[in-house]
């Protein structure tokens, strides 16, 4: 159930806000803040030791957990993905294009 609410999480910010696409840091910041706020906590008022705890014992996901979630969500949902994703996929064609030039030199 956890796992389909924090999907559903990462989901609605990754429509939201184009910079959460963007930046994984401040995408795992987001979902943390709002699993927080959703279990009523307030993360702007919490020691790190409680932040800690509550990370060790699964009370909020991990950021590997999150990362695999916004990976399979932007696969399914192309139009989800950031501006660095484009960037990254024009610069393989490049790459690609500039190998295959170079093994018809040779």
């Amino acid at each position: 159930m956890k796992l389909n609410q924090n999907r559903k999480l990462i989901k609605s910010l990754l429509e939201e806000k184009e910079i959460y696409r963007n930046d994984h840091e401040r995408l795992i910041v987001a979902v943390w803040s709002s699993v927080l706020t959703r279990d009523g906590f307030n993360p702007h008022n919490m020691y790190a030791n409680d932040f800690f705890k509550m990370l060790s014992t699964k009370k909020i996901p991990k950021p590997a957990s999150i990362m695999r979630a916004r990976r399979a969500i932007q696969q399914e949902i192309p139009s989800l993905r950031g501006i660095s994703h484009k960037i990254r996929q024009d610069k393989q064609e490049e790459v690609k294009k500039e190998v295959k030039e170079l093994r018809n030199s040779l």
